[in-house]
């Protein structure tokens, strides 16, 4: 007996051996599982650890918290999907794989089942330059000044990680624009300016490198696109109508949505004229008006602005000697009527004094 059960117990060992060597899975109940829920990752890289399905189906989500940054979702049919963790800051962090809506083959319902993956985010060796996660050539920028300042700068966007820069060597500035320096949550960084009407951050994506400009809403915190409208080539700027400026005779001030944009416009009293604005706007750094149509949706740049009236001048002309032009017809008609009539007249008269003189003769 005591063989045996020293036989069980080496058994028991080689077992746990084996499974101690096989990878690490983590199920929620019955078919979602995790790759990995402990993992650790240096700063500003990216790690990878799968999500999947066994004999299971259904939507899941991505959440994260403290030190780490991951966001998504995606669909899952006895397949697996990579997550991708990207480190933010040093210390710890937590990623949620929430299956929002799952079930199994055998119809065993998992939804609001939360896997939680722990993350220990570390300082790696030799300072912050490594390639963030990014394959192929990195643009030339310093990282230790551009992402690193402060945990504040770096943020997700658009479900990617971004960093405020705080140096705009290299990158392309729209015309009209002066450099600035400026701050972010209480750190400075350095932006894009055209006056104080519009603000302009650079946001530089760590997974390709490129670089986006954005404004920001200190009030709600969110970075958003400005205020602009696109014409083949041209980016249009929007800007408010400058103080002071002079309304032409005829014309009013109203307010015109541009691709979700509400910007101050100029509308002419002019009948026929509904459909045409004036707005103000930035292009290759030129400011001035430019005509829209509302109808075409085409805008169209206006050296001048002539009050409402003097527009219409040429067409009031036409109808002024439209109604003589036609008086002058109607004469000449009612002449030439005149005439015919006459002509019928003396030719009616003469054949009843032939016909009168052939029918006395007869008689």
């Amino acid at each position: 007996m005591k063989v045996l059960k020293k036989l069980i117990s080496v058994l028991l060992l080689a077992v746990l051996s084996v499974v101690a060597c096989l990878p690490e899975i983590s199920y929620a109940a019955g078919g979602a599982y995790v790759s990995e829920t402990q993992i650790d990752v240096a700063v500003g890289e990216t790690v990878s650890i799968a999500v999947g399905a066994d004999n299971a189906a259904g939507s899941y989500s991505v959440s994260s918290s403290g030190s780490v940054m991951a966001n998504g979702s995606d669909f899952l049919d006895n397949d697996f999907k990579a997550v991708s963790i990207y480190g933010a800051s040093e210390g710890y962090g937590e990623v949620y794989i929430s299956f929002d809506d799952f079930a199994t083959y055998d119809e065993e319902d998992l939804s609001g089942s939360v896997i939680t993956i722990y993350v220990n985010v570390y300082a790696p060796d030799g300072g912050y330059t490594g390639d963030y996660g990014k394959s192929g050539e990195l643009p030339d920028y310093n990282y230790d000044e551009v992402t690193q300042v402060s945990d504040v700068l770096n943020l997700w966007l658009y479900d990617e990680p971004y960093s405020v820069l705080t140096d705009l060597s290299g990158v392309e500035k729209p015309k009209g624009f002066t450099e600035t320096d400026g701050t972010f949550e209480g750190e400075k960084v350095r932006t894009l300016s055209y006056g104080s009407e519009i603000v302009l951050y650079a946001l530089w994506n760590h997974w390709d490198g490129s670089v986006i400009l954005r404004t920001y809403d200190p009030a709600t915190q969110t970075f958003g696109e400005p205020a602009t409208f696109k014409q083949g080539s041209n980016t249009y700027y929007l800007l408010k109508i400058p103080n002071g400026t002079e309304l032409p005779e005829g014309y009013t001030k109203t307010e015109l949505t541009l691709n979700s944009n509400k910007v101050e416009a100029l509308q002419s009293g002019k009948e026929g004229y509904e459909d045409i604005y004036y707005i103000y706007a930035l292009n290759d750094g030129q400011s001035g008006f430019y005509s829209y149509d509302k109808k075409e949706g085409t805008l169209q740049r206006t050296v001048e602005l002539k009050p409402a009236q003097e527009e219409e001048q040429p067409e009031k002309a036409e109808v002024k000697k439209s109604p003589i032009f036609s008086k002058k017809i109607f004469l000449i008609a009612l002449g030439v009527a005149a005439v015919i009539i006459i002509i019928l007249i003396i030719l009616l008269a003469v054949t009843r004094k032939k016909y009168k003189d052939l029918t006395e003769d007869d008689y």
